[in-house]
């Protein structure tokens, strides 16, 4: 009787379950703008709306277009994150759209009509036109003689054409050149300023240039010399930092060391995340354990297995029951099971009427 009663109870919850499936209207799912030009065309019932949680993972699920098309890319998405952690960190008065003027826009030339302005009294800010006199990151400098930023913003202008498309000089030798006096430059800057969060920006800048001028030994060097002169709070900056760091080892062939370090971009950094699971190269299983080894923590742990995870091929469900062995609470457990509910659905809806299923 009880069988019974069990048996008849499982058949109308499944019995309920079909008929809400039923009402349901699925969503076509479209291949275009995503990252895998080759990605699944057909229907899915997983909510697009409730994936927006999922934002800075975008990258990572390339069947939910629509989601990529919110994140705006890795570049945007760094841009967007700067800009806040400069807010942040130096002026919560300053609006986001002053402090990207005053980072991403304005030119050498005003920058260090600021600089000027901010040494010698006899030249207000009024005197510099309505783009600093009325940006309100600029006023805030300004007024509390914060020579220092300004210095490194325009250093920074000095190193962007050199970091910005380094594979299109017309002359490469002349560039480095360049690329190698504003390496010395930034490197007495970065014992002169007294801001620590300043040296961590002109770190950046420098060990940038190395890695994009090919020393790859250099880039090493100087994160050995100089991050330990650096004492910061935690910063988006020092995941960059260690994202050309693990890329100049992995053009060492040093792939396990660069493995982990990218494991741990791709763990604590979302604007990096791409690119960290981009350049993950782990090639054997004995590479596998050595890296895992290199963990200091279970949460490393877990994020080596997530970025494991995300491969075309991985095993969705064991790379899942790694990860909660070491981190139950990883921001990753959630994202893969959306992931492996679109596979499903992949796998079993769609194909008897869909006009793309040769594809």
């Amino acid at each position: 009787m009880y069988n019974s009663t069990r048996h008849f109870k499982l058949w109308r919850l499944a019995s309920a379950v079909g008929v809400l499936l039923l009402c349901l209207l699925p969503q076509r799912i479209d291949s275009s703008c995503v990252p895998n030009p080759n990605a699944f065309s057909g229907y899915s019932f997983i909510d697009t709306d409730v994936t927006r949680r999922y934002l800075d993972m975008a990258p990572l699920l390339p069947d939910f277009p629509k989601l990529y098309q919110l994140y705006k890319g890795q570049a945007y998405k760094q841009m967007e994150d700067n800009v806040k952690e400069w807010r942040e960190r130096i002026c919560r008065l300053a609006t986001e759209a002053d402090i990207h003027y005053l980072v991403y826009i304005a030119t050498i030339g005003e920058l260090e009509d600021l600089r000027t302005s901010i040494s010698n009294n006899r030249i207000p800010l009024s005197y510099l036109g309505a783009s600093m006199s009325e940006n309100t990151f600029a006023r805030y400098l300004h007024r509390n003689k914060c020579a220092e930023i300004v210095d490194y913003l325009i250093f920074a202008k000095k190193c962007e054409p050199y970091a910005v498309k380094p594979g299109g000089w017309e002359k490469p030798a002349l560039a480095r050149e360049s690329m190698q006096r504003l390496i010395q430059e930034g490197k007495r800057e970065v014992i002169r300023v007294e801001s620590h969060y300043v040296r961590l920006r002109y770190a950046y800048q420098i060990i940038r240039l190395a890695h994009y001028a090919k020393l790859y030994e250099e880039v090493i060097a100087l994160y050995d010399y100089l991050m330990p002169k650096i004492d910061h709070d935690p910063s988006i900056v020092e995941y960059w930092i260690l994202g050309h760091k693990a890329g100049a080892l992995l053009a060492l062939d040093r792939r396990v060391e660069s493995a982990y370090l990218f494991s741990r971009v791709f763990d604590r950094c979302p604007s990096k995340r791409e690119s960290a699971f981009l350049s993950f190269r782990i090639r054997t299983d004995e590479e596998w354990d050595q890296c895992l080894l290199l963990c200091q923590s279970d949460r490393e742990r877990a994020g080596l297995y997530a970025l494991r995870a995300y491969a075309d091929d991985s095993r969705l469900v064991e790379e899942m029951e790694k990860i909660y062995e070491y981190d139950p609470h990883s921001e990753f457990l959630e994202v893969l099971l959306v992931r492996e509910l679109a596979q499903l659905e992949k796998d079993q809806l769609g194909y008897e009427f869909n006009e793309k299923k040769q594809q």
